[in-house]
C-alpha cells in the first residue's frame, strides 16, 4: 500500500487560491482542492485546516493582493495610483474581486475593508490638496472616491466592458481616471472656496 499523502495547510490554501482565481469562489470545495493537488479528499481533511478557515484565508489574501495593486506606482500620484490599482485589480483578478461581494465572506471582508479604509484615509490625509481640509471633508472625499472607483471596477469586472472602448486597456483606464480625477479635484476646490474646508 502506498504511503498516505500529506499536505500542509499552506499547500491546501495555495491550491484553493488558484481555484478561486481560475474558476471563482463558488467552485471552491474540498473536492476541487483535492483535484488541484492530484489527491483524494482525505489528505485535505488531515491538513489541519477547515473549509471555513480556507475561505477566510482566501478573502484575506484577496485583500493583500488588492493592496499590492493599489501600492504600485503608475502615475506617481498616490491617490490616483490607489484608484487605478483598485480598478486594475477588478480587471485582472476578476474572481478575487468578486470575493469582496460574497455574503459568505462578509465578516472577514468587513474587517479587511476597515483596515484598507484606514490605510487609504492616511494616504489621503497626507495628500497635498487634502492638508487644508477638515477630517470630515477628508472622509467625504475618500467615500466619494471609493464610490467612483467601485463604479469603474464593477464595469471592468463585467462582460459589458467590451462595449466601452475607454475601459479596454490599462492605458485607456489610466487616462480616463486621470481626466475624471482632475475634474473631481476642481469641483472639490470649488466647494472648499464656497463652503470652507
Amino acid at each position: 500500500m502506498p504511503p498516505r499523502r500529506e499536505y500542509k495547510a499552506e499547500d491546501v490554501i495555495n491550491a484553493a487560491l488558484e481555484i478561486v482565481r481560475e474558476k471563482g469562489f463558488s467552485k471552491l470545495s474540498t473536492r476541487t482542492i483535492a483535484e488541484k493537488l492530484h489527491s483524494s479528499t482525505m489528505p485535505i481533511y488531515y491538513s489541519g485546516i477547515t473549509m471555513p478557515d480556507i475561505e477566510k484565508e482566501i478573502a484575506t489574501r484577496a485583500w493583500a493582493i488588492l493592496e499590492k495593486y493599489q501600492s504600485k506606482v503608475r502615475t506617481g500620484d498616490p491617490v490616483m495610483d490607489m484608484i487605478i490599482g483598485f480598478v486594475m485589480f477588478a480587471r485582472e483578478e476578476k474572481n478575487l474581486f468578486r470575493c469582496f461581494r460574497s455574503e459568505k465572506l462578509n465578516a472577514v471582508n468587513i474587517v479587511n475593508a476597515e483596515k484598507a479604509f484606514q490605510k487609504n484615509m492616511q494616504i489621503l490625509k497626507d495628500y497635498n490638496i487634502m492638508k487644508k481640509f477638515s477630517s470630515e471633508r477628508v472622509t467625504d472625499v475618500l467615500i466619494q472616491g471609493w464610490i467612483f472607483a467601485n463604479g469603474i471596477a464593477l464595469l471592468v469586472n463585467s462582460p459589458i466592458v467590451k462595449s466601452i472602448p475607454e475601459l479596454n486597456s490599462e492605458e485607456s483606464i489610466i487616462r480616463f481616471i486621470k481626466d475624471a480625477t482632475r475634474i473631481y479635484w476642481r469641483g472639490v476646490e470649488s466647494i472648499m472656496e464656497e463652503n470652507g474646508p
